[in-house]
Order: C-alpha cells, then sequence, then structure tokens
C-alpha cells in the first residue's frame, strides 16, 4: 500500500466529508454513554448511523480513493472467476469516466459482441462482470462506498471484506467476510433492488445474514428501489470490542448483527459479479456500475488476527482507461447486428437467446420467418447493416426488468411502414406489474411511409410497475422495418 497516498487522501477525506452533505455523518463523533453498553440495545435499525461508544477511528492511517485516477500500487483487478457455475470478471470491464467515477461494466446472457474473453460458466464474455481488491489488508474499522448500484437483475452488486484460511483439523476453512450485496428478495422469493442483503461470515457454513426492505429501514427515504439511477452511500462498520457489525445505508442502520464476526484481517473488495442463482437471471446486453469514493478507517483500539490472505481470483495490473460516460440501453441488441454472428437468421433458438423473443398470432398462418425476422442490408444505414421486419400477424417482443414507480426513460427508435392499409402498425411500450397485464401503454403508430422516421419520447412508469414489455405489431397488410431501439433511463 502507497503509505503516502492513502495518508494524503485520509487527510482530504477528512475536509471532504465534514463539508459533504452526502456523507453518513458528517461529524462522526463518538456518542458519550456509558461504557460497555449493549450494541444490540444501542445500534437500533432505522435510526441514524452513530459510531459505538468512545470508539475513535484512525484517520492518520485511513484510505480515502475519489478515482480521479486508477492507482495499481493500491488496487488489483480481477481478471478470473471464483466458486462453480459462476460468472467470471475481466480487467477490459473497468474504466474511469471524465467526471472522476470509477466504471464497472457487466455484460448479461444477451450480450453477443464476443469482444471480452471472459472465464468462469461463460467464456465468450457473457456473465462477465468487474471488480477491484485492495492490495492493503483491512481490519475492524469503518468502511463506505458512494455508488449507483449495478441495476439489472442476475448481476450482484457487492462490497466486501474477504479472508479464508484452512485451519488443521477443521472440517471448514475459517472465511472471514462481510458483504453488502443487491439485488435482494432472494430469501422472499421476488428479486427486488428495493431490499438488499447484510451478511457476516466465520466460516464457510456459519454466517448471519439478513434481508432488508428500504421502506423498513428509512421512511423518509424519497426512492423506493436502490437501481435509480442516483448515488448512493453503502457502508458498515466492524468491531471487535464488542463484536459486532453495524450495516447502514444513506445514513440509516440497516442491520446489526453480534454474532458470526469476523476477527481475521482480510481485503477489500468491490465491484459487479455474476453469481449462480441468488440475484436472479441477468436477461441483458450490458449495463454499469459507477463508484464515486471508496472510505476505510481503521478502528483504534480494536484487536483482530494478522492475516495475509491469497486472492481468490485472477488479478492483473489494468491500464483503466478515461472514457466519455454514456447511458446504458436497457433494450438489449437494440440495433439488431448480433443476428450477423450467428449463421442462420431463421436460427430463432440463437436469435432469441440475445433479448428479442420471435412470435405470431395464433391466427397467423404463414411460416414464422416470414411474418418476423432479422436481415442484413434493409437498416438505416449502407452497408451490412441489420434491421427487424415485423409483417401481418408477426409480433417482435422484449422485456426489461427492475422498472419502478416513476422512473423515466428516453425511448426512441427508427421505423418505416410499408403497404399499410391502416394504423395498425405501431410499437407499443407497456408498463407491467408482476405479470401481463400492463399499467399503462406507450403506443407509436407507424405509417405507410417508404423512408425511416425517427421517433422519440420521455415515458414515466406509473406507480406499481416491476417490468416493462416493448411490442413492435402488425396486422394482416402491414410490413413495419424497425432499427436503432433505444431505452435510457433518465
Amino acid at each position: 500500500m502507497n503509505k503516502g497516498i492513502i495518508n494524503c487522501l485520509s487527510l482530504l477525506s477528512c475536509l471532504l466529508f465534514i463539508a459533504s452533505c452526502n456523507s453518513t455523518n458528517p461529524d462522526k463523533k463518538p456518542v458519550e454513554v456509558e461504557d460497555n453498553v449493549d450494541p444490540m440495545e444501542f445500534f437500533k435499525v432505522g435510526e441514524d448511523y452513530k459510531l459505538y461508544p468512545n470508539v475513535k477511528e484512525d484517520v492518520v492511517n485511513g484510505f480515502y480513493d475519489p478515482f480521479d485516477t486508477f492507482n495499481n500500487e493500491n488496487w488489483s483487478v480481477g481478471n478470473g472467476y471464483w466458486g462453480l457455475n459462476n460468472g467470471g470478471v475481466s480487467k477490459d470491464n473497468l474504466s474511469l469516466s471524465e467526471d472522476g467515477e470509477l466504471i464497472f461494466k457487466g455484460n448479461g446472457l444477451y450480450y453477443s459482441k464476443n469482444d471480452i474473453k471472459s472465464t468462469g460458466a461463460y467464456k465468450d464474455g457473457r456473465k462477465c462482470g468487474s471488480t477491484i481488491i485492495s492490495k492493503f489488508g483491512v481490519g475492524p474499522g469503518h468502511y463506505e462506498v458512494k455508488m449507483k448500484v449495478f441495476p439489472r437483475q442476475g448481476s450482484c452488486t457487492a462490497f466486501w471484506t474477504y479472508s479464508n484460511r484452512a485451519v488443521p483439523g477443521q472440517v471448514d476453512n475459517d472465511n472471514h467476510e462481510i458483504d453488502i450485496e443487491l439485488p435482494g428478495g432472494s430469501k422472499s422469493g421476488k428479486i427486488t433492488f428495493k431490499k438488499a442483503l447484510n451478511t457476516n461470515w466465520v466460516t464457510e457454513t456459519a454466517y448471519d445474514s439478513v434481508e432488508y426492505a428500504i421502506s423498513d429501514v428509512n421512511k423518509e427515504a424519497e426512492y423506493i428501489a436502490y437501481n435509480d439511477n442516483q448515488y448512493h452511500t453503502f457502508g458498515f462498520d466492524w468491531y471487535t470490542n464488542p463484536e459486532c457489525v453495524v450495516y447502514f445505508c444513506d445514513g440509516k442502520i440497516t442491520n446489526v448483527s453480534n454474532i458470526f464476526v469476523p476477527t481475521l484481517e482480510g481485503k477489500l473488495w468491490l465491484g459487479v459479479w455474476f453469481p449462480n442463482g441468488f440475484t436472479g437471471v441477468p436477461q441483458f446486453e450490458s449495463d454499469y456500475m459507477y463508484v464515486d469514493y471508496v472510505k476505510y478507517n481503521p478502528f483504534k483500539d480494536q484487536e483482530y488476527t494478522a492475516f495475509d490472505p491469497e486472492v481468490s481470483v485472477a488479478t492483473a495490473n489494468a491500464n483503466v482507461k478515461v472514457v466519455s460516460k454514456k447511458n446504458a440501453n436497457k433494450i438489449s441488441n437494440g440495433d439488431f447486428e448480433y443476428a450477423i454472428n450467428f449463421s442462420g437468421s431463421e436460427n430463432y433458438n440463437e436469435l432469441g437467446s440475445r433479448g428479442w423473443e420471435f412470435n405470431k398470432k395464433v391466427s397467423e398462418k404463414q411460416p414464422l420467418g416470414d411474418v418476423v425476422n432479422i436481415l442484413p442490408n434493409i437498416g438505416t444505414n449502407e452497408g451490412n447493416k441489420c434491421a427487424a421486419f415485423v409483417k401481418d400477424g408477426g409480433v417482435l417482443r422484449q422485456y426489461i426488468d427492475s422498472v419502478y414507480d416513476n422512473y423515466s426513460y428516453n425511448f426512441s427508435f427508427d421505423a418505416k411502414a410499408l403497404n399499410a392499409n391502416d394504423n395498425n402498425s405501431f410499437v407499443k411500450v407497456s408498463f407491467l406489474n408482476g405479470g401481463e397485464e400492463s399499467l399503462k401503454d406507450e403506443v407509436f403508430t407507424i405509417l405507410n411511409k417508404d423512408t425511416f422516421n425517427h421517433f422519440k419520447k420521455t415515458i414515466q412508469a406509473p406507480i406499481g410497475t416491476d417490468m416493462i414489455k416493448v411490442e413492435v405489431r402488425t396486422s394482416t397488410g402491414n410490413k413495419v422495418i424497425i432499427d436503432n431501439v433505444r431505452l435510457e433511463h433518465i
């Protein structure tokens, strides 16, 4: 660890956090109460964040990184995978924005460019995220990250400490770990960004895990879900005297655990990864997590066991490039160029595995490929530019998960209608809640025209929404060609 950089940054951290309205507690003063108070009585879920009585942070030896640049002396970059059947992480999915944010890219199952070579369950860049691991050790202290969480299901936004070692004569390894993970919902049966997981471990089987809902811990919050395209400040305080872990988000305590509390020095991890199961299925192409800063201040006079753990994933020093930040397209493969990667345009199992569903009305007698398909040389640009066509009773469809109350989007596409004899060529955006019944529809009628028109509108999800469905439909005698479909969260 670069002590000079860290100590300078620690001083800057103190100054910034006193002035910052986004800090969990700008003053961070220990509360003077009776010593040895029971932490389960002192800390209450839903109350304002605070330190345990008479515990002090060691700001001189603390760490603060605002990611104005990326320092390979402080961080390793994940370039491998961990665990059976999980997706991998790639150094090529990490970048910096011009505004000084660290950008973690994640590719879901609909990723088709095949330009990221990944490891783990997939080798073609799918189910591939990005992570960083501290090169310095961490112990009891105050941990904090300000970030825009990765907004899609099937991925895991995570901020955690980790240390694993074998113990002679013991079946389970020591596995000292503290996790903040999103989205939640695996315990309650419905994956959602309205919930998150707080978990601490001491072996690979001994752990305390709590799933909390925003509505239960922060009744003053102006948001209902964490993937609202806004920054949120997550963190935890790890104490060994008394033994407890206190989790918080946006200044409110989210969980307090006094069982299975780690005592072993570890490393600090941050990133987006693709677990096998507990966050859902990654039914998207690519999206991003943005991190403004990471902070760690050790606690004074808190004992722990010194240990230098091996990192459980292959790593690499990365040339982290500065890039212009772009809004992710929530529509997977909206330019339809992915069809070039498959040998047969009528191989609907392959085409449909990248986000777009191909269907037709029950009454339609023509073969599926004659009423809905993706073809080259019919798109908006010259060359081998693919686009989709829908005619007669064909239906082209895609679903977007994790859309909540009042989320606003810019929706756009290019389209033309050929041989249309009525107004029944259209693109429809439906806001759904738990099924196919729509809460609200936005309909874009495509009138007969032999050149592409550009359609654009800002749309907003009504109360109760959890998903968007986009459909292209026509009736007998109509044909629509559509390209460059985009849905951007604003």
